[in-house]
């Protein structure tokens, strides 16, 4: 992630908490404090790297800072773009973690009083997403006076340990070589711009991150659940599967339909790991698939849910990490990967990132929808926006909280205009409404036909994929 990062596309995620305000105006004084204290239980966000890029692994480290850790909160209105400081000479969102703390946050009240938007800017090296949302949830805690759940900052020791916990799961390390071998033998192939438009341009002034948002509400996750039970996959392989199936798509309307490489990031916590303070616990997996598997929407959906399968069950996101640092115990070693020449530039074709149910477990209280309260703040919803690399020109986050899927997709403004992105994001959410309403028929109200659904044996009725059209499924706005 350190050897990622550039200022023109900063190793940095985002995370936005969409807050309900009850009150008349938003308590600055009190959310700030909150955020302090909240920043205190996290050792990692207290911190900056030293060394440099390219030099071994070893020469570089996390260390405490001398003084006070400082809180970088930038207050707005309405969709004033983020004010960032100017770090290591740039002031356009680049965050240096060599000089400054790897968190920041932008907070933007709503005109009218009645809604706050609560973003953070992560650094990638320092805190992973599941990191950063236990962040934003203890920040929520404090802010509500309620005690946050426990975290033992001493696990941060262990974070580098790679748990192969079965003689089975080291036997697979080797399978897990083979894929790293495909990686670095078949090529990913970028995003191509939209037919017509001239690419690349510079991104436009306060652009950074450009995004979007969606949200499919508790019957469609509902829909999905079901869908994919009856054809032994996950939700997440239906989210894998029906991105593959947008990305294709949109690329063969560019005149461009090449093999699609999917980047999934890979949480590598355990159960012991269940109190560990924010920090970078991720490793990552890539997904292949060639023009000529979307023609089977069925059998894609099947060879995504056998190669998932294998890759929870042996921990396959070992290898990568070995490999990752065994490289970096080199001067230059980093380079091969982070700055790799040619057609080895573009590391996958898209990222997709799901942080799953972060807040299960939160202390707070919920009102009848589920959401969390905060004294006047409600949690109404989450996103989560993955970082891009310069040939990795689109990154889609996913969060379920709720009893919705809350959709953020960080895009590569120089080369995608806002409007090929939203094309690709209404491609991709209008197909998993499609799959949903597949799961079940189509010639019912999906409510309806979910209840009746969950009244049925499970697989009693089949299911059957259908192709990404135009004017398919519910189209809610994307923003």
């Amino acid at each position: 992630m350190f050897a990622d990062d550039r200022p023109e596309y900063p190793m940095c995620f985002f995370l936005r908490a969409r807050l309900a305000l009850a009150s008349a105006s938003l308590d600055r004084t009190a959310l700030s404090a909150a955020l302090r204290s909240a920043l205190a239980r996290h050792p990692m966000l207290s911190t900056r790297l030293s060394g440099e890029r390219w030099t071994p692994s070893a020469e570089i480290a996390w260390t405490a800072a001398a003084e006070e850790p400082s809180l970088y909160v930038d207050f707005g209105e309405g969709d004033e773009p983020f004010r960032y400081p100017v770090s290591g000479g740039h002031g356009d969102g680049w965050l240096d973690p060599t000089r400054d703390f790897p968190i920041r946050f932008f907070v933007r009240e709503k005109v009218g009083g009645n809604g706050v938007d609560l973003w953070a800017q992560c650094h990638h090296a320092a805190v992973d997403a599941t990191g950063g949302a236990r962040l934003i949830e203890d920040a929520l805690a404090l802010y509500a006076g309620v005690e946050p759940r426990p975290i033992d900052p001493t696990l941060l020791e262990t974070r580098h340990e790679l748990r192969a916990a079965t003689t089975e799961g080291r036997a697979a390390f080797w399978r897990d070589l083979h894929r790293i071998w495909i990686y670095f033998t078949h090529f990913a192939r970028p995003l191509p711009p939209r037919r017509g438009e001239m690419r690349p341009r510079e991104a436009p002034s306060g652009s950074y991150p450009a995004r979007l948002s969606r949200v499919l509400g508790q019957e469609t996750q509902d829909a999905l659940r079901i869908a994919a039970h009856r054809f032994g996959a996950t939700v997440n392989d239906l989210l894998l599967r029906d991105l593959f199936l947008a990305v294709d798509e949109y690329a063969a309307k560019q005149g461009v339909r090449k093999r699609v490489r999917l980047a999934m990031p890979i949480n590598m916590r355990t159960a012991a790991d269940a109190k560990m303070s924010a920090a970078n616990v991720v490793s990552m997996c890539f997904l292949d698939r060639e023009p000529s598997s979307m023609d089977q929407p069925q059998e894609l959906l099947a060879s995504i849910a056998r190669e998932t399968t294998s890759i929870k069950r042996y921990r396959l996101g070992t290898a990568l990490l070995r490999v990752v640092g065994a490289l970096a115990r080199f001067p230059g070693g980093l380079r091969l990967i982070a700055r790799a020449p040619g057609p080895w530039s573009c590391s996958s074709t898209a990222v997709l990132s799901n942080l799953g149910r972060p807040f299960d477990l939160a202390p707070l209280p919920r009102d009848g929808a589920g959401r969390l309260v905060a004294r006047d703040l409600t949690l109404s919803g989450f996103e989560l926006y993955p970082p891009i690399r310069s040939q990795t020109r689109g990154a889609f986050g996913v969060v379920q909280y709720a009893g919705a899927l809350f959709f953020g997709f960080n895009y590569d403004a120089r080369w995608l205009s806002e409007s090929a992105a939203r094309e690709l994001m209404v491609a991709w959410t209008s197909a998993l409404e499609l799959s949903a309403t597949a799961a079940v028929g189509m010639r019912r109200p999906l409510g309806e036909l979910v209840e009746a659904s969950r009244s049925r044996r499970a697989g009693s009725a089949p299911f059957r994929s259908l192709p990404i059209g135009k004017n398919v499924g519910r189209r809610d706005p994307v923003r």
